[in-house]
């Protein structure tokens, strides 16, 4: 069913899609939203208020997507810089206290060395001490012998009368 406006298209080299297209201009033609000049022309122009409504809806839709994707991959690029760089902050962060550690180990390692030598000569002092202690005790007998055996020898020669007199 070919309608009136599509027979007054020129026959020609005719394709598979100007056929089309001329169909679906001369089916625009027959709808009752459509001027007849507007569908000759091949543009449809919408009548009522919800078809203009309609088209801004998608105008709008269609700049927000054009304009929302490359502004979330902006956004999304930036955020990730951020996150780059705060993460290169910590890795140095990171860094640097391993440093502080393995210097501080090496400190410690010193520490423990020194602990241990003064470990060492506070045992040798201990046995030292312990010798000393010994010997004091056998001075102090030797010394508490030697001063009983004066005594008894004391108290002997004042019990003996002398002698001569």
């Amino acid at each position: 069913m070919a309608s009136p406006m599509a027979e007054n298209w020129p026959a020609g080299d005719l394709t598979d899609d100007d056929a089309e297209g001329r169909w679906m201009i001369a089916e625009l033609a027959q709808s009752p939203h459509v001027s007849k000049a507007s569908a000759a022309n091949g543009m449809a122009k919408p009548v009522s208020e919800l078809g203009k409504t309609r088209i801004w809806a998608a105008l709008i839709r269609d700049f927000a997507i054009i304009l929302a994707v490359p502004g979330a991959l902006y956004v999304g690029l930036e955020l990730y810089d951020v996150q780059a760089k705060a993460t290169d902050v910590h890795v140095k962060a990171v860094e640097a206290e391993v440093e502080a550690l393995q210097t501080q180990g090496g400190a410690v390692a010193k520490a423990l060395d020194l602990l241990a030598t003064q470990k060492v000569l506070f045992e040798q002092d201990r046995q030292q001490l312990q010798e000393l202690q010994g010997q004091t005790l056998q001075f102090n007998a030797r010394l508490q012998q030697l001063q009983d055996d004066l005594q008894q020898s004391q108290s002997r020669t004042r019990r003996r009368p002398s002698r001569g007199g």
